[in-house]
């Protein structure tokens, strides 16, 4: 078991949940003095900011394991939902963003790279299953891709 240990984050890292919180660099240290009874107090006080920050190595890891992305982190198709409807695919694939989106609010370094990545494989696996061309995907349901519900 871990033990709670105290960091100084103007020279470490703290890792916390996947997420790395570092101190941007301090631009100034400003002299402030406080007017007291006794005399004036001198202190300093630093202008760094807190950042919480998300390691791009581990979602592309994320992305791996979800069968979202190939090795190098491109899109690829996710063959365990061919067999499901258009509208099933795209509302797994929605959950799926907005439980990324989600967990990376918080984080300083997000990017709509990630988004891109889980959309493209969307387009993947909807040309997968109807055999046709990404380009004929965006044709068909249009970019960011919709898809409606049929009715029986």
């Amino acid at each position: 078991m871990d033990k709670t240990k105290i960091h100084t984050l103007v020279s470490s890292t703290l890792n916390f949940w996947d997420i790395t919180l570092k101190l941007t660099q301090l631009v100034k240290i400003l002299p402030v003095v406080r007017k007291h009874p006794v005399g004036d107090l001198k202190s300093r006080k630093g202008t760094g900011k807190p950042k919480l920050i998300f390691p791009k190595d581990l979602i592309k890891a994320k992305l791996i394991e979800k069968g979202l992305a190939n090795e190098k982190g491109k899109p690829r198709f996710n063959g365990k939902l061919i067999f499901l409807s258009d509208y099933e695919i795209v509302k797994r694939y929605n959950s799926i963003i907005k439980g990324f989106i989600n967990f990376d609010n918080i984080t300083e370094n997000r990017s709509s790279m990630r988004v891109y990545i889980i959309e493209f494989s969307l387009a993947h696996t909807i040309a997968a299953k109807h055999r046709m061309l990404l380009k004929g995907v965006f044709k068909k349901y249009g970019k960011p891709i919709k898809v409606r519900k049929k009715i029986r």
